[in-house]
């Protein structure tokens, strides 16, 4: 995305940009949740969904302070729109090294986990037990208590 942005961009192209961004990001963290998870006993399902949002929430906000942080240093100050953009321009290449480091991470810690254990979660999570339990059939009703006599 800072590849393509200068002063001059449209503003249309901007929104396109960003588009995808949120498209990106829509997709991802469907999956990410559902893996979380499935990774955990069902009755510590609410713990996890809560931990995974904690942490997805406090990542972004140390993102946004961190690449603001760097944008301002980088502008001077947005005296001029170059500034800005090299600004803007610095704060993508950060962006996408910090990401491919998380991404580094995440493969050689399930790598090391896999060769831990060969029936690792991560491997193959385990199936998800079913959304409504089986209730017992009930039994049947006599004909005179359903016809009201």
């Amino acid at each position: 995305m800072g590849a393509l942005l200068d002063a001059d961009v449209p503003y249309g192209v901007v929104a396109v940009l960003l588009l995808a961004l949120g498209a990106g990001i829509g997709v991802v963290l469907p999956p990410l949740n559902a893996s979380a998870l499935a990774a955990v006993p069902r009755e510590r399902s609410g713990a996890a969904a809560a931990t995974v949002n904690a942490v997805r929430q406090t990542g972004t906000s140390l993102g946004i302070a961190v690449l603001g942080a760097v944008l301002a240093a980088r502008s001077g100050g947005a005296e001029s729109g170059d500034a800005f953009v090299t600004g803007l321009r610095t704060i993508a290449v950060v962006a996408g090294a910090i990401s491919l480091a998380g991404a580094a991470v995440v493969l050689l810690a399930r790598r090391a986990i896999a060769r831990r254990s060969p029936a690792s979660p991560l491997s193959s999570p385990p199936p998800l037990p079913p959304a409504h339990p089986a209730r017992p059939a009930r039994p049947a009703q006599s004909a005179r208590r359903r016809s009201g006599g």
